[in-house]
């Protein structure tokens, strides 16, 4: 074996053996009960966020991302799940109390065509992603957050991962590419958080 193809095999095994990159995972969701709390506080230790509830359960997103919020004050949360045969589609919302909508979304299990915000919506692009507006259509990257007005705001739109499509266990068999997102809602003068 030459040294160039004995340097890549080489690379290939370390490769396998690098951590692979975890996948956004919102759990404590129910699709038969979206969940609306009032007056919650949700806090983030070791890039895990966890919401606890008024009757003792807990919602949670790991691994919560060092760009986005890191402290929160009282918030009200909306949470769904919808279930899918190639697995969940979730989203969580946070409101301030002083604010009548979400200035925050979560999602995890978006499929192309899913409404991000305001008119925007999360479309495949080859082995990609982009987000469309019915007129626009921006390419989307993990590492370029786009700004969007939407809904009278601007938005910092963070596409969080999104894999090509692959089987998930304990799922009907179905392959389908999905993604997980972030929408904050920037305040006057501010600028999308660099991701990292």
């Amino acid at each position: 074996m030459s040294m160039r193809g004995g340097g890549y095999l080489l690379a290939g095994i370390l490769a396998l053996l690098a951590p692979a990159a975890q996948a956004l995972r919102i759990d404590g969701l129910n699709p038969l009960e979206p969940r609306l709390a009032a007056d919650v506080t949700p806090t983030v230790v070791a890039h895990r966020m966890e919401i606890p509830l008024r009757d003792g359960r807990l919602l949670s997103v790991a691994p919560w991302p060092p760009f986005l919020p890191q402290r929160f004050g009282r918030q009200k949360i909306e949470a769904s799940r919808r279930l899918l045969p190639a697995g969940p589609s979730d989203r969580l919302s946070f409101t301030r109390p002083s604010d009548g909508r979400p200035w925050l979304i979560v999602g995890q299990g978006a499929r192309d065509g899913t409404v991000l915000a305001g008119a925007w919506r999360l479309r495949r692009a080859g082995d990609g992603w982009a987000l469309a507006d019915g007129g626009k259509v921006r390419p989307w990257h993990a590492a370029a957050p786009l700004s969007v007005p939407a809904d009278g705001a601007r938005w910092c739109l963070y596409l969080l991962d999104g894999g090509p499509a692959t089987l998930r266990k304990g799922v009907a068999g179905e392959r389908e590419p999905q993604a997980a997102w972030a929408a904050q809602r920037l305040d006057a003068n501010r600028a999308c958080t660099p991701a990292r």
